[in-house]
């Protein structure tokens, strides 16, 4: 669950930073897509080691297990935007 958030929250960070390449330097779009480009790369490495020891590449579990994949994905989606809105608020405070 937390691999396809942080995947989804790549993806939606490089579109707008080319649908928008006016406002992408600005509102640093591009450190977003970086963000979340490099949680996507970590939970993907984490996959990897687990199949390299005769485990899933990713667990889809029931209850307590999809929960706490569930939280574990949006607390790293909430630190994400944190950070990322952080640097676009620095950015567009020093761009005017």
């Amino acid at each position: 669950m937390h691999l396809i958030m942080t995947v989804v929250a790549a993806v939606v960070f490089i579109i707008l930073r080319f649908a928008m390449p006016k406002d992408a330097e600005k509102y640093q779009f591009g450190v977003g897509a970086l963000i979340f480009a490099g949680a996507t790369v970590m939970w993907c490495v984490d996959g990897f080691m687990s199949l390299s020891k005769g485990g899933p590449f990713v667990e889809f579990g029931r209850g307590p297990q999809m929960f706490a994949d569930l939280t574990m994905g949006l607390i790293v989606l909430i630190i994400g935007v944190g950070v990322w809105g952080i640097f676009a608020f620095h950015s567009a405070r020093n761009s005017d």
